[in-house]
């Protein structure tokens, strides 16, 4: 039903609207629709609305024909005169620009050949982002990315992915098998930083079109900050192990001069890093807070350990600067093991806020634990 009522409504000051249900015939119920909304969707006698749950008691509400094909985002842009831009400001923009959505950039002004360089290095970082057009006066961005062929679970998987071929690299290094490859190691975190990029910019988007978060599973709008968080943890997860790996390379020529002993000790902290970090992963994708509860009580067991390592073991290397290397490394998966601690909290903070294990009644909700299996 629509308003019978002739009011004039700016569109552009639609704002909310409360409506009455009203009872008609023996049992159906009813509400009008705004009438701002009606002429803005052109909604008709005879059309068919959908009706999408989104949960906690919030309905989406659009026209059948919209709901079978939904658009995508329209074409954003972004123009920049970089004339007395602060130094740094142009790459930061520019993936700023990423970040929130736009898909066209366009730089204008005096381009120092610096200008040009931090620009080159800010797109090349940026998946699906090229230059299209370099003159004189004036660069153009393009970003030719489809929101709907990178789902966030996806992306997420990469990141972890990555992130355990850094961990391995590093093992590698740390069993003297030689050191880790630095080649390998920068463009693990390359990698990285793109995924990571392009992961913020798919929630971007997501938050102002529906369509899209479902598209890219992430439909509940609570997940969102959820999802960045872990997104986030995870990519300075893989600057930490990058910096770990770096102390890993010979000082003074040959393998890294420290007792075999501690050098194990180094690679077996290592493995139970990647072991939590596939748990903390599982939990986060499976939502389940029981899972989560129990890599945060072997998290707070490992902290006191790996800090009376990187208090002991520096002391049983005889050369200072390979000490010095082995008590960075502590301190990095001191770290590392720390930031886990935050990713499972989010874990549980999610499946309560989610309900995925929820009861309600309109008012409250009950929590149901789901008994583990000994061991």
């Amino acid at each position: 039903m629509t308003e019978s009522t002739s009011e004039s409504v700016n569109l552009h000051e639609k704002g909310d609207a409360l409506r009455k249900v009203q009872k008609t015939g023996m049992a159906s119920l009813t509400v009008t629709l705004p009438k701002w909304w009606v002429e803005l969707v052109g909604v008709h006698h005879g059309d068919t609305l959908r009706f999408h749950d989104l949960g906690n008691g919030r309905l989406e509400l659009c026209v059948e024909s919209a709901a079978a094909h939904p658009s995508l985002p329209l074409m954003k842009g972004l123009a920049v005169d970089v004339r007395d831009a602060a130094p740094n400001l142009v790459p930061r923009l520019v993936v700023a620009a990423y970040l929130s959505g736009q898909d066209q950039v366009t730089i204008s002004g005096h381009l120092t050949p610096l200008d040009r360089d931090e620009i080159n290095q800010a797109v090349s970082k940026l998946l699906g982002a090229s230059i299209v057009e370099d003159t004189q006066d004036q660069v153009v961005i393009q970003t030719f990315v489809d929101p709907a062929r990178y789902g966030i679970p996806r992306l997420l998987d990469r990141l972890v992915r990555l992130l355990l071929e850094q961990v391995e690299e590093c093992h590698r290094g740390a069993l003297g098998a030689g050191p880790p490859d630095r080649s390998q190691l920068v463009a693990l975190e390359d990698e990285m930083d793109k995924i990571y990029r392009l992961t913020v910019r798919q929630l971007m988007l997501a938050c102002g079109h529906d369509d899209v978060a479902r598209e890219i599973g992430a439909a509940h709008h609570h997940s969102h900050m959820a999802f960045r968080m872990i997104a986030k943890l995870l990519e300075d997860l893989g600057d930490h192990l990058f910096d770990l790996g770096q102390n890993l390379y010979p000082i003074e020529g040959g393998r890294w001069n420290v007792p075999n002993a501690v050098a194990q000790e180094v690679a077996l902290r290592l493995e139970r890093f990647g072991t939590l970090l596939r748990r903390t992963v599982t939990a986060f994708e499976s939502d389940s807070a029981e899972e989560a509860n129990l890599v945060l009580n072997d998290v707070h067991s490992d902290v006191p350990v790996l800090m009376a390592l990187a208090r002991d073991l520096p002391r049983r290397v005889t050369s200072q600067p390979d000490s010095l290397a082995v008590g960075r490394v502590f301190a990095y998966l001191l770290a590392i093991t720390q930031m886990l601690t935050v990713m499972n909290e989010v874990t549980i903070n999610q499946a309560v806020d989610l309900g995925e294990s929820s009861h309600h009644d309109g008012r409250f909700s009950t929590y149901s634990l789901d008994r583990l299996p000994e061991g």
